[in-house]
């Protein structure tokens, strides 16, 4: 699970789509 969730905060910043919302580790980047 570790590996998709840095696979998801790469897709986060690239598209700063709804899915950052549930990422907050990269919301506090």
């Amino acid at each position: 699970f570790e590996v998709l969730e840095l696979e998801a905060s790469n897709l986060c910043v690239g598209r700063g789509g709804p899915r950052c919302m549930s990422m907050p580790l990269v919301r506090e980047d």
